[in-house]
């Protein structure tokens, strides 16, 4: 009540003394709140359009086929052992890398959805030979993986190593051959 007659008192005081100004004071105040008011209508309007926009906007459709779970990604070759054989002895003579003592063995997993064929060898090239006989093999066959190498010199001097490699190729289930 004190803020009131407080505001009345001064409010009248500067209307008499100065009509013009307290005029303009009092219609930029009006002025103001009218403003505040209108962009406070705007930014609610806008809220309530974005929310509906939001609403009619459908999340984005996936142009990759869904690959339902405990299925493999990528579709692997049948398993073929002598097609296997061939394919490793045809970059392995491309690559001159000589292959010797090399042993096939099929996992025995039984849970998962293909078939692991273990390949180990040893071959005696020089490193350049062998880099590129894995290289060959990892874009001509890519269902194969190298899962381990060691490789030793007989001698510091020698340029031939002598590396033991093992490999995992991966096929489907279905096909045996």
């Amino acid at each position: 009540m004190r803020l009131v007659s407080f505001s009345h008192f001064h409010l009248a005081r500067c209307f008499a003394e100065h009509p013009v100004g307290a005029g303009l004071f009092v219609t930029s105040v009006i002025a103001c709140i009218g403003t505040f008011c209108a962009i406070a209508v705007v930014n609610e309007q806008s809220l309530l359009v974005s929310r509906e926009k939001s609403k009619l906007i459908q999340p984005p459709v996936s142009l990759l086929p869904r690959i339902p779970p405990n299925t493999a990604a990528v579709s692997l070759p049948p398993f073929i052992s002598g097609e296997l054989v061939k394919n490793f002895n045809s970059i392995a003579d491309d690559m001159h890398v000589p292959l010797d003592e090399v042993a096939y063995a099929m996992d025995s997993a039984t849970a998962v959805p293909y078939r692991r064929y273990r390949i180990t060898l040893t071959a005696k090239a020089g490193y350049a030979d062998v880099r590129k006989f894995i290289a060959a093999l990892a874009s001509e066959l890519p269902n194969v993986s190298l899962e381990s190498i060691r490789c030793a010199r007989p001698d510091a001097g020698a340029t031939v190593l002598s590396c033991e490699l093992a490999f995992s190729a991966f096929f489907s289930k279905e096909g045996h051959g």
